[in-house]
């Protein structure tokens, strides 16, 4: 008999920040949960906690791990790994500045970035065509391994890339889509094909939903 899914990969995006709820650009600074994230974090994994989990990764900034750390309570047997690759999307010296700021101050590049992401390049990472080639290389790692049912903990753009990969999507998909601090996503991969079963739900979490910025 066919197996239903060959892998499911769960994707979380972590808790909230103070920097998320100030619309201040994160990137890869290492910004630690506020008080509603640790509570979002909690709740992400009370969600999975009956879940079949074998492996949960995770991004190795502290917003991340942190959230990921309150998925290992309920799963302490299944592997555990930090994994740079999950990192967010650098920015450069966009990071740590609001909104206004960043239109102030990068007018026309950051214009470029809301318009038409494809085409934009930016400081840090450079363009979202370095960002698939990162997210690419852990795909291709995770559905290789021994694993089937793999929690992700990572970031809101991270997640966007990787569903892109594994759909098959157009670069464009990335200013169409947004995903929740603590939002759950998953994915199964049924023989050649990638399949959404779960999208940006947040049905765990009650209230202090921050909408999308950047």
């Amino acid at each position: 008999m066919e197996a239903i899914y060959l892998k499911r990969l769960y994707f979380i995006r972590h808790g909230e920040t103070e920097w998320n709820k100030k619309n201040i650009v994160q990137g890869i600074q290492d910004i630690d949960l506020n008080e509603i994230g640790i509570q979002q974090a909690k709740k992400i994994a009370l969600r999975l906690k009956e879940n079949k989990i074998d492996a949960i990764y995770t991004s190795d900034l502290k917003r991340a791990i942190n959230t990921a750390n309150e998925i290992v309570k309920y799963h302490q047997s299944s592997f555990f790994e930090i994994n740079p690759l999950l990192r967010e999307i650098q920015f450069g010296e966009w990071e740590g500045l609001s909104l206004e700021e960043l239109n102030a101050t990068y007018y026309e590049q950051y214009s470029k970035w809301r318009t038409n992401p494809i085409e934009a390049t930016f400081p840090g990472e450079g363009n979202l065509h370095n960002v698939k080639k990162r997210v690419s290389k852990f795909l291709e790692v995770i559905l290789e391994s021994q694993y089937n049912n793999i929690v992700i903990v990572t970031h809101g753009g991270i997640i966007k890339m990787a569903l892109i990969i594994l759909l098959d999507l157009d670069l464009s998909f990335y200013k169409k889509c947004w995903f929740g601090n603590a939002s759950l996503s998953i994915i199964d991969i049924k023989q050649d094909k990638a399949l959404i079963t779960c999208l940006n739900d947040m049905s765990h979490l009650s209230n202090n939903i921050i909408e999308p910025y950047f």
